[in-house]
Order: structure tokens, then C-alpha cells, then sequence
């Protein structure tokens, strides 16, 4: 998405298989300013979102190797840089409250994708790129032809 100068890359459900790819993006559109990348780096098995579609039931062994998955750290990284990205904000998380009533889902600190997310953050960071973990809501202002970043809501 083009805003102003600006181009912002939407990939929750992109993973960094080969850094060309990007690369080739950049090549064509330019630099890449944001990306807001999504992180569900042990994903869903087969049937969490496919079940209905399938003819028969599949077998557990063969439904949990088919999981779907987008970034862990490293390939998130590797995407930042062949796009050569200034921010980074993780999303789709299914963190917000409001969402384990249909999610089932009360994700902690302790489990895996957040160790992983928090990975990333710390690695872009230390690389001088502006990461974060979005929660709940931000908004998007464009002022004097840049735009920013600001907390709606705390939740």
C-alpha cells in the first residue's frame, strides 16, 4: 500500500521462504518503509481451518504436518531486510481479551510464538529498526506528507 512517498507491506500470513522474493518487490516498487508482519511461526494444523472442505476426516498424523505458518525471527528479519523496512509492527496475533471467547486462546509470556516474537522485536531493534508488538489498537496519521504512528486505546 502507497501512502504519500511512503509504502507499507501487509504480510500476516507471508513467510520469508526466499529472501528474493522481497527482493524483487523492493526491486520493482522501491524501499519498503513498514511491515506489518505476521508471526504464527507453529501455525494451525490442517483440519483448524480446512476440515470442512476435506472429504474425510484426516488422520492426526497427517493433519499436524500440515500446518500452515508465517515468520519466526529469523525469516521476519530477513523479510525486513530485503525490503529494506525502518519499521516493523507484529500483528494477528489473537492476543486482545475479547478474542479467546471464539479463539480459545489465552496466550502468556511463556509460550513459544511469544518468545519468538520478542526474538525479532529485540534483533530489529538492535539493527536500528523501529519493532513493536501491536496490542488492541493504533492509528495512522499522516502529517506534513510522513506519517506516524499513535496509541487509540489502551487495553
Amino acid at each position: 500500500m502507497r501512502f504519500g512517498d511512503e509504502q507499507i507491506l501487509f504480510a500476516a500470513d507471508s513467510c520469508c521462504l526466499d529472501k528474493q522474493i522481497y527482493r524483487n518487490v523492493k526491486n520493482i516498487l522501491g524501499p519498503i518503509s513498514t511491515v506489518f508482519i505476521g508471526m504464527e511461526f507453529i501455525g494451525a494444523p490442517l483440519s483448524w481451518v480446512y476440515s470442512p472442505f476435506l472429504p474425510v476426516k484426516s488422520e492426526r498424523d497427517y493433519d499436524q504436518s500440515r500446518r500452515s505458518h508465517a515468520n519466526g525471527a529469523d525469516s521476519a528479519l530477513d523479510l525486513l531486510q530485503s525490503v529494506e523496512a525502518k519499521k516493523a509492527f507484529v500483528y494477528a496475533l489473537g492476543r486482545e481479551p475479547w478474542l479467546k471467547y471464539f479463539m480459545a486462546l489465552e496466550p502468556t509470556e511463556d509460550d513459544p510464538y511469544m518468545k519468538e516474537i520478542n526474538k525479532f522485536v529485540a534483533a530489529a531493534q538492535a539493527r536500528g529498526i523501529d519493532a513493536q508488538m501491536l496490542y488492541g489498537k493504533k492509528d495512522l496519521f499522516c502529517e506534513s506528507g510522513k506519517y506516524q504512528f499513535r496509541d487509540a486505546i489502551s487495553i
